[in-house]
């Protein structure tokens, strides 16, 4: 994937965009909270990708996050704190989720949804594109991702 990629600028995005990414906190909430509960087997690879999900979105927000002159004045910036909240929730669920399973398992879904969730949402909703078009090495990197995640996860399982 790293191949393919190139350094993007900055985008200005739409206001209901914008809500949504300040917003998206919320159910993630919801949801990481009856997983924790819930103790069933699925809520640990759950948490694990909401673990990277809030990562993943961390670095969706640094991609569209104006900085101000003077810096302080980010603490203005609703996307500034938003950037806080996926981080704190992101940290808190990756910590639930190795509280249930092996941390291979967890770092494998953790990754995989920390590096899909940025490239669907550069794509699909900031404009970004592959280096020199080479969209076939997006796509086998993404394949790579998922063989090589399901490949350690699958593993540790059956080795424990």
């Amino acid at each position: 994937l790293s191949f393919a990629s190139h350094p993007e600028n900055a985008v200005s995005i739409s206001r209901s965009l914008k809500l949504v990414i300040i917003c998206a906190p919320i159910l993630m909430l919801v949801v990481g909270s009856f997983l924790i509960k819930a103790k069933t087997d699925i809520s640990s690879p759950i948490l694990a990708g909401l673990s990277g999900i809030g990562f993943g979105a961390v670095s969706v927000i640094g991609r569209v996050m104006s900085y101000p002159h003077p810096l302080w004045n980010l603490v203005a910036n609703p996307l500034a704190w938003a950037l806080v909240v996926y981080s704190s929730i992101a940290l808190f669920f990756f910590t639930a989720a190795l509280q249930r399973t092996l941390a291979s398992n967890v770092n494998a879904i953790m990754v995989a949804a920390e590096t899909f969730v940025p490239l669907l949402v550069g794509i699909l909703l900031l404009g970004d594109t592959a280096r020199n078009g080479l969209w076939e090495l997006v796509v086998v990197g993404c394949l790579l991702v998922i063989v090589g995640c399901s490949y350690i996860a699958k593993n540790d399982s059956l080795a424990h």
